[in-house]
């Protein structure tokens, strides 16, 4: 459950020139954040909180109400979140500089209510979207047991490469068929990153006019891991 501090009183200068009051409330031991996906920069935006905030009405609604219970003695009233929804304003406080698309995770960093308005200062931490793919992620050899160094000149030490069972010699794969195999998973890593953002755009679409999108075509992912797994 979030903390929420004694405010700390200031005054502000507001776009008229004039001195308001601005009462300042530090929110700790808040872990469980709101979250959505962030195809590109643009997508970190006040327009994406509102939306993911509309998304996850019950946390929201916990949140304030856990707000107002703790900061009731503050108040020369009582109010309650409704009255709290009439005066809210948003404002995100700082944008990364990660490869996209990311996984954002929204948390209130303060709240600051000056001229009225109630104002909810959001910070965030963000994790990269990872399609795990079997065989692009395969360990490599360690390079110290198949070398070994001789005046400073690397040999290959034969007795660490890996043998079958009957002693034969190793049968190497075509070097162009590695390479093809390799661009073929390459293919299916970014054909499923824009299904993602597909069923973003879809999510998106369906929020906002209330419809479900249909559509034809559809991602396997489970028998396209089982494919790569019979070309490995």
């Amino acid at each position: 459950m979030a903390t929420f501090k004694r405010p700390v009183c200031s005054k502000k200068t507001n776009a008229t020139g004039q001195q308001e009051l601005s009462y300042l409330f530090e929110i700790e031991n808040l872990v469980e954040g709101i979250e959505f996906i962030a195809e590109t920069q643009d997508n970190i935006s006040i327009e994406s909180v509102q939306h993911c905030i509309q998304e996850n009405q019950e946390w929201w609604h916990s949140f304030l109400e856990t707000f107002l219970k703790q900061s009731a003695k503050f108040f020369s009233k009582q109010y309650t979140v409704q009255n709290l929804l009439k005066i809210i304003r948003h404002v995100l406080l700082h944008k990364n500089d990660s490869d996209m698309p990311i996984r954002v995770i929204l948390l209130p960093k303060h709240i600051e209510i000056v001229g009225g308005i109630f104002i909810i200062h959001w910070t965030y931490t963000y994790l990269p979207i990872v399609i795990d793919i079997p065989g692009l992620s395969d360990p490599l050899p360690d390079s110290n047991k198949l070398h070994e160094v001789t005046d400073g000149v690397a040999e290959l030490n034969m007795d660490e490469l890996p043998m079958d069972s009957t002693g034969e010699s190793i049968d190497l794969e075509d070097p162009n068929r590695l390479y093809q195999k390799q661009k073929v998973k390459e293919a299916i890593l970014k054909a499923k990153v824009a299904y993602l953002k597909a069923q973003n755009q879809i999510r998106t679409f369906s929020d906002k006019y209330g419809d479900e999108y249909s559509s034809e075509f559809e991602l396997d992912t489970e028998n396209d891991s089982e494919d790569e797994e019979d070309d490995s």
